[in-house]
């Protein structure tokens, strides 16, 4: 029995994109990509530690994963438009294991972009399991571009999870996630910025179901904004 995922989203305009991810078995994946309107159609096919993919306007890419004794190692190489001549130039990403220090764990990412010469630390510090904060600057920004994230876990059917964010792009950004039923989640976000509010209802057909519902919308001071429909269905394939 080999997993098949479908992932969807509709515009009211008649717009979509659609993902279909294949399990081939013996490690081997493939994932099948479509947008209209732009028309983009791709594939990405890998096995355990290594990716490929390519689009119709020529972006492919490779991706290369391993496990170190400080943590994980990824090096993706993109190739913008089929220009192979600005290989190599890889995004190489290495997301440390995580540290224990009493109740405290401690976890950095840090990035470097050769293309753009351009390179980025993460930190993630969480207290007790459910209390956290996540720094995260580069090199093109500096102090002024970092971004703050801090979120709790209340873990109750009312409240999952509320926190807030904040970057000098965006301002300040406060979230709230809940689970009033188990085949019931709820996501929203507000931008003091845009003073947009951003909602997803997602939709399980039965507590234990693989198929999902979603409906995105975002409401600012015109109204409702973009609304969407997308789903998730997992499946079985004998």
């Amino acid at each position: 029995m080999k997993p098949v995922e479908a992932i969807g989203e509709f515009n009211p305009g008649g717009a979509y994109k659609a993902t279909v991810g294949l399990d081939l078995g013996s490690g081997q994946k493939l994932k099948l990509i479509h947008a209209s309107g732009t028309g983009v159609q791709g594939f990405e096919y890998g096995k355990k530690n290594w990716t490929i993919g390519s689009m119709t306007n020529k972006d492919s890419f490779f991706e290369f994963r391993s496990d170190l004794d400080v943590g994980k190692l990824k090096v993706r190489q993109n190739i913008p438009a089929g220009n192979f001549k600005l290989a190599p130039s890889p995004i190489c990403t290495l997301a440390t294991k995580p540290k224990t220090v009493g109740k405290f764990k401690d976890e950095y990412e840090l990035v470097y972009d050769f293309m753009t010469k351009t390179g980025k630390a993460t930190e993630f510090l969480e207290y007790k399991g459910a209390h956290s904060v996540k720094v995260t600057a580069d090199t093109k920004t500096g102090a002024a571009g970092a971004s703050v994230k801090l979120q709790t876990k209340v873990k109750k059917p009312w409240c999952k999870l509320v926190g807030v964010s904040s970057s000098s792009k965006t301002g300040p950004v406060a979230f709230y996630e809940a689970e009033p039923y188990t085949c019931l989640a709820l996501k929203g976000e507000y931008t003091v910025k845009k003073q947009e509010l951003a909602s997803t209802f997602e939709i399980k057909m039965k507590a234990d179901s693989k198929t999902k519902l979603k409906v995105d919308a975002r409401i600012g001071k015109a109204g409702i904004l973009k609304p969407a429909l997308g789903f998730k269905i997992t499946f079985d394939m004998k």
